[in-house]
């Protein structure tokens, strides 16, 4: 050992007090530096560092090999092998102290030329530590591999060029070799060349998975190669002995192949599961709740409260803790009245009394006294009771009517029908009244009594038959007073209409006392303690219930094609549950469209709404669908918004769906309903004919040009480009809450069409520019889009910004501020570009455009009057993201990175080399 560490100073000294390690530090923090600017200081990008580590990945496979080949190549060329060789240290020792140096200078590589980019990205985002130093441990041992190997190539050949192509020729056909031969064998096979990779190896950890298996792969190819070397190197290290050169030789060749089949054994034993273990680096930072969310919760009054029912067998341990370390980040930032938080275990003895108790207090602070109710709903039981009663005892008397009542006579079917109305009465009553009866006792779907769905079945009940009465008293009133009728008949009227007519009244007493009730707040926390657990959000004046479905569920559970952070959606879950309780209303956002199918459900294309459904539930707003061609206009609230969806295929003539749709919007506009309208590109203005759907928009009062589309012309060759309609849409700067509310969010369509504000704002309309896309050099509007080239007669290159959705209100005849969004792509709300997304490992997606979800959400709310909700959707969050950066702030960072460290490097290793050369 002493022998090891005195050579690895020895060879440490030769390349720190060299140029070599400070101009490989230059060239590498320099490669790491420009990436980090290109790439990955994007504002609103996912603050992580697996581009700069993959990259550095690859600069490893160039800089390691050429520090071992130094020391190797040039002692065997000038004779010092020779004396090391005779000296008392072993071979191992010479081997072992070389490698020692070179990963000296590799750890100095990762340290500075990870750690810088890390330093910056900490001081504009929140990065993951744990993740970031996993990627940095990968690459520091693909690097490590790459090292051994160059030892054992240096130790083949004096020549320090050859050596040095010959490593790095080895990795490099290697790879081609895995990856052309993988896709021809059967699975098996192909996934054991796929295990060989170092770099789908590395991938595991930039992705932050520590994986013993990764580990050990690197370790065992390190240890192979290490062998190797010193095999060789002792076998010059006896030539000229008794032995036979052919013994030697054969001796070497099953040693070197020996050591490489214990390496690849050892790599494949230890990848199989049972014994392969994978730690997730990815979520060692503790959850903080994003800013609106902190502001909101630090201005709640004190009461507020979060009770968390956890019983054994529910959420998992990664889940439990997701949600504890989330209630915890809401406390933290409650101000003098944090949110107090408590769990508790029902299914436990201990937990079980708590419970109990807890739910008593809980129906004190909710329900109150159940006086007042108890007693309108006796007394709405006693009336309808008297009225069964009283109608059992009617039907032999209405029979008998009906008994000297004429075959034909015109008053015998109206009379029937009042016979078989108390009969059914009679027949029904008790089964009814029974159910009532259950329904005050405990229900195998409620966890409590509900005393409330009582009231509202009874006022119902109550209601539908006073109706009946009254319908029935005004005929036998219009009898009684009819010289013509039948004397039995008047005899039926002048006896039954007092009593009916009493009945009646009787029963809207009941139904008045019952509807001014005040409505039970726990029944939505009634039917979710049924199902299992969750937490209860209460405060002084409401409650909400977040089941354990929704809070262990993801996104991609959802119909949605991503996976967010489960803390990312328990945050979003809470803070729409206390801003419904904040506000105590229920928007709506109903899916108008004219598709064969539903848009709630997944399509294999991804054109369906199930993200922003999903997006939408998440902020306490109930999702409806209308499919205008196959069913009825739902009845909605007034915080309603209607979206509507325009068909995909647009024809110069309109299909029997499309009119339809048109007729169901059409009338939404004439009402005054609040509507978020996508249009896209039409081929009718090209045919000479007016489209439809820039007409409604026109009417909402946006300009909307369905005869051009956004594009970009894209250079590919010489002299070819390639056109593009894909864009990154960006929030237009202004005082509107909507506007402020997207402000920093990136939005993406497929396609887009310019929209705008109709110029000249009046008293009756104010409208705003909401949406635009960018200028980009090849970026224009192409006023013929059926063009797949640029033609300078159609095409008009963008010199600014150029708006493509708008956001209206007008004020109706009768004062009502009504709102609209006209949004200028026909699909910016399908899951396909919601939920366009990119991997980051550890089972989390970043989303490429998280705008999408919050415009969705945030327009809900503008349009159904809700400002003070606005906001609080947090897409965007489900990873880490770069914060706003101007350009001469991301240029300084690069310069820093790219230039700053390299010549620092380089300073560095001129002072040492000359303070050496001095001493």
């Amino acid at each position: 050992m002493r022998d090891l560490l005195t050579l690895a100073r020895r060879e440490c000294a030769a390349l720190f007090f060299t140029p070599t390690a400070w101009g490989a530090l230059a060239i590498f923090t320099f490669l790491t530096g420009v990436i980090t600017g290109i790439a990955v200081l994007v504002p609103g990008s996912p603050a992580e560092l697996r581009t700069v580590a993959a990259a550095a990945g690859w600069a490893m496979l160039l800089t390691a090999p050429a520090l071992s080949l130094r020391p190797t190549t040039e002692d065997r060329r000038t004779g010092f092998w020779e004396v090391l060789a005779t000296s008392p240290a072993s071979v191992a020792a010479i081997i072992g102290g070389r490698y020692l140096a070179g990963m000296c200078v590799l750890a100095l590589l990762c340290a500075v030329g990870l750690g810088g980019p890390f330093a910056v990205l900490e001081s504009v985002a929140r990065p993951d530590v744990a993740e970031a130093l996993c990627a940095t441990i990968g690459v520091l041992l693909v690097g490590s591999a790459y090292l051994a190997s160059g030892l054992f190539f240096g130790s083949i050949t004096t020549s320090a060029a050859v050596a040095y192509l010959t490593t790095f020729f080895s990795w490099l056909v290697l790879l081609i070799a895995i990856r052309s031969l993988a896709p021809v064998l059967p699975s098996a096979e192909a996934d054991l060349l796929f295990a060989a990779d170092p770099v789908r190896r590395l991938e595991g950890f930039l992705n932050g998975a520590l994986d013993s298996s990764n580990i050990l792969y690197f370790l065992a190819v390190t240890g192979a190669f290490l062998f190797a070397a010193g095999a060789i190197q002792s076998t010059e290290a006896e030539r000229g002995s008794h032995r036979s050169a052919l013994g030697t030789r054969l001796r070497l060749a099953l040693g070197i192949v020996g050591a490489f089949a214990l390496a690849i054994g050892l790599a494949v034993v230890f990848h199989a599961p049972p014994v392969r273990v994978s730690i997730d680096a990815t979520k060692s930072r503790g959850w903080v709740v994003n800013e609106r969310t902190a502001r909101m919760v630090a201005q709640l009054p004190p009461g507020w409260r979060a009770t968390w029912i956890a019983p054994t067998g529910g959420l998992d341990s990664a889940v439990t803790a997701q949600l504890s370390e989330v209630l915890d980040s809401f406390a933290a930032v409650g101000g003098v009245s944090p949110i107090a938080h408590q769990r508790m275990d029902p299914s436990t003895p201990e937990g079980a009394a708590e419970y109990s108790q807890w739910v008593g207090d809980l129906v004190a602070r909710r329900r109150g006294s159940t006086t007042d109710m108890l007693s309108a709903v006796a007394k709405g039981i006693e009336e309808f009771a008297s009225l069964a009663t009283e109608g059992a005892g009617e039907v032999p008397k209405i029979s008998a009517v009906l008994a000297d009542l004429p075959v034909d006579a015109a008053d015998r079917q109206p009379i029937e029908q009042i016979a078989s109305a108390f009969s059914a009465l009679a027949s029904g009553a008790p089964v009814f009244l029974q159910t009532l009866r259950t329904m005050q006792s405990q229900r195998p779907d409620r966890a409590l009594p509900d005393s409330c769905e009582v009231a509202d079945v009874l006022a119902s009940n109550n209601r539908d038959w006073a109706m009946q009465l009254g319908q029935l008293a005004s005929w036998l009133a219009s009898r009684e007073v009819d010289a013509r009728a039948p004397d039995p008949v008047r005899r039926l009227a002048l006896r039954m209409r007092p009593v009916l007519e009493t009945h009646a009244r009787a029963l809207l007493r009941t139904v008045d006392t019952l509807d001014a009730l005040a409505r039970d707040q726990l029944t939505e926390v009634s039917i979710g303690l049924a199902r299992g657990g969750g937490v209860v959000i209460e405060s002084p004046s409401g409650v909400a219930f977040l089941t354990d479905d929704a809070l262990r569920v993801n996104a991609a559970d959802q119909g949605a094609t991503v996976r967010f952070d489960r803390r990312f959606r328990m945050e979003q879950l809470i803070d729409g549950a206390i801003r419904s309780i904040l506000d105590d209303q229920n928007p709506q956002l109903i899916v108008v469209h004219a598709e064969d199918r539903s848009m709630l459900t997944p399509a294999s294309d991804g054109f369906d709404a199930c993200a922003i459904a999903d997006a939408a539930r998440a902020a306490r707003i109930v999702v409806r669908e209308w499919r205008v061609t196959a069913e009825p206009r739902p009845i909605a609230g007034d915080l309603c918004a209607w979206m509507v969806i325009t068909p995909r295929t647009v024809a110069v003539d309109r299909s029997a769906s499309e009119r339809a749709l048109l007729e169901a919007v059409t009338g939404l506009v004439t009402e005054g309903a609040p509507i978020f309208l996508s249009i896209g590109p039409s081929l009718r203005p090209l045919a000479g004919r007016s489209d439809p759907w820039s007409e409604i928009a026109a009417a909402l009062g946006a300009r909307a040009l369905s005869d051009a589309v956004i594009v970009d012309d894209i250079p590919v060759s010489e002299g070819e480009t390639e056109r593009r309609t894909k864009l990154d849409i960006a929030v237009i700067r202004s005082s509107n809450p909507l506007a402020v509310a997207l402000e920093g969010q990136h939005l993406g369509f497929s396609v887009a069409i310019p929209v705008a504000k109709i110029a000249g704002d009046s008293q009756q309309t104010t409208s705003f520019d909401l949406l635009a896309a960018g200028v980009e050099p090849s970026r224009s509007v192409e006023r013929d889009w059926r063009r797949r080239t640029p033609d300078p007669r159609s095409t008009k290159l963008l010199t600014e910004p150029i708006s493509v959705a708008a956001a209206i209100t007008r004020s109706t005849p009768g004062a009502r501020a009504v709102r609209a969004i006209v949004v200028g792509s026909p699909s910016w709300m399908a899951s396909s570009v919601v939920d366009s997304a990119r991997s980051l490992g550890g089972g989390r997606d970043a989303l490429l455009n998280p705008g999408n979800r919050e415009f969705a959400v945030n327009g809900t709310l503008w349009l159904a009057g809700l400002d003070a909700r606005l906001g609080n959707g947090g897409s965007g969050r489900e990873a880490p993201r770069i914060s706003p950066l101007s350009l001469g702030a991301r240029l300084q960072y690069t310069a820093g990175l790219a230039v700053g460290l390299p010549m620092l490097s380089l300073l560095v290793g001129f002072l040492l080399v000359r303070w050496r050369s001095r001493s």
